[in-house]
């Protein structure tokens, strides 16, 4: 099945977020529950990792020697990551979690042959499950996952052959995994694997004659499964999309691009709608990245970035998140310059939320500050996510809580500079005197100059 492609305005925020003018490449994305950016990303032959989880882009830490992560974050924030490094002897997956101020690293694999391109996923008590493959016995998808502090490791059966993989947890905490097996020459297949019975059930994909590679996939709220993979027509590689919404999996081919080799790994990820939202570059040696979604029911497909020598890069299947506001974040490097061994990190987030329910949003007058609250009705937290849509002083920006009384709640503190990137605040329902308010209706006054504007809050059980 092939689907027409509708192109859509530009609607991302496209920043550059390192300039070392060195080899950084591979990047890897997630967001935390509120809303903060944490990326894991190779430079040149060691793994760096850069948040703006203090308002700012900034490296937090350099890790050893290593190449291909792949990153996941708790709610709170706290960074898991996995790559490959080489021990002396062979490949080995490494893990890295940052604890109390300091990288703790693991090795979850000490084998004596290779392990390559590992992928992690957080289970909802944040127990990490990584897949990758393994030259152990033939090449083989193995799983591992690290409970009370050990890791313990499974081959997954029908992944002979197994190259590729991409894994998800669902909010079961089941886990879901997708992987190439066969050999080049048309035997190369898609094959989902899952737990959710207790044991191992693996269902291809796709069954034809053509190679496939390099998945991604992503579960939605109804634990239906959504994969993104390239797939080699004969001439050229395209890219392809399948779900099993149905019952049963179902293949739409997204590109027909005739020359142009669309084999750059892409990357998925589903909204709250169960719509996908799908990353990928257009030719790995010289081509532009790409968005696609089919959130308006077709499919439709957006330039984000056109790279400055024609070349951007994203080998990793995790490069495009959506947070709890719905905004949609890619990352991907960049060549800069003629030199190959001159690439920068960069950062996209979208204009526009996309599937969000309980989102309240409100446009100050003059248009010049877009607030937006998640979730509303709250009963813990509330977010709040703001951004100043026209330069406008920020001194004369603010933003207090007060109750259906009138009497002021809570002031909430703001950032003094400009940022391109909307701001974002946890409210924790606590009031000046940090104590916790009573459930009820609240109003979140937002002040620029004279003007004001005012969004209603229910606080519930």
């Amino acid at each position: 099945m092939f689907l027409l492609l509708f192109c859509i305005i530009s609607s991302f925020n496209v920043e550059q977020i390192t300039s070392n003018n060195q080899s950084e490449w591979v990047p890897t994305v997630a967001v935390d529950e509120s809303c903060k950016v944490h990326i894991a990303y190779t430079y040149p032959d060691q793994i760096h990792y850069i948040t703006n989880k203090s308002g700012l882009w900034e490296i937090d830490s350099i890790l050893v020697s290593g190449s291909i992560p792949s990153i996941a974050v708790t709610p709170g924030g706290t960074p898991h990551i996995v790559y490959i490094d080489n021990d002396g002897n062979d490949d080995e997956v490494y893990y890295a979690t940052y604890v109390g101020g300091n990288w703790d690293i693991d090795t979850v694999t000490n084998n004596s042959s290779s392990s390559k391109v590992a992928s992690i996923a957080l289970a909802p008590d944040s127990t990490p499950h990584v897949v990758y493959y393994d030259f152990t016995g033939g090449l083989k998808i193995w799983h591992a996952v690290k409970n009370l502090g050990t890791w313990t490791t499974e081959f997954i059966p029908g992944s002979n052959i197994g190259t590729y993989s991409s894994i998800a947890v669902d909010s079961s905490g089941k886990v879901h995994v997708a992987f190439v097996a066969g050999t080049y020459g048309g035997n190369r297949e898609i094959i989902y694997a899952n737990d959710t019975s207790g044991s191992w059930v693996t269902e291809s994909v796709t069954i034809d004659a053509l190679d496939d590679d390099f998945p991604s996939i992503a579960v939605d709220m109804n634990r239906d499964v959504h994969i993104v993979f390239s797939k080699d027509d004969g001439s050229d590689w395209e890219l392809w999309y399948a779900t099993n919404e149905s019952g049963s999996f179902v293949a739409t081919q997204l590109t027909d691009n005739v020359g142009i080799q669309d084999l750059g790994y892409p990357s998925i990820a589903v909204d709250e709608n169960c719509c996908a939202h799908i990353a990928h570059q257009e030719n790995y040696v010289a081509g532009n990245f790409f968005y696609f979604t089919n959130m308006t029911g077709s499919w439709e497909r957006e330039t984000i970035f056109t790279g400055s020598w024609n070349k951007t890069y994203s080998w990793v299947d995790r490069n495009i998140c959506i947070d709890n506001l719905g905004y949609v974040h890619v990352c991907f490097a960049n060549q800069t310059s003629s030199s190959s061994s001159s690439t920068e990190i960069y950062h996209a987030m979208s204009n526009e939320s996309v599937g969000i329910e309980n989102l309240s949003s409100s446009l100050c007058p003059q248009g010049s500050i877009l607030v937006q609250l998640n979730p509303n009705p709250f009963k813990e937290k509330v977010i709040i996510k703001y951004k100043n849509l026209n330069n406008q002083n920020q001194e004369d920006i603010s933003l207090r809580i007060f109750d259906i009384t009138g009497r002021l709640v809570k002031d909430i503190s703001l950032p003094t500079t400009y940022s391109l990137l909307p701001t974002v605040i946890t409210w924790d329902g606590g009031d000046n005197s940090s104590s916790e308010v009573q459930n009820g209706i609240y109003f979140l006054k937002v002040k620029y100059g004279e003007f004001e504007e005012s969004i209603k809050l229910l606080k519930i059980k």
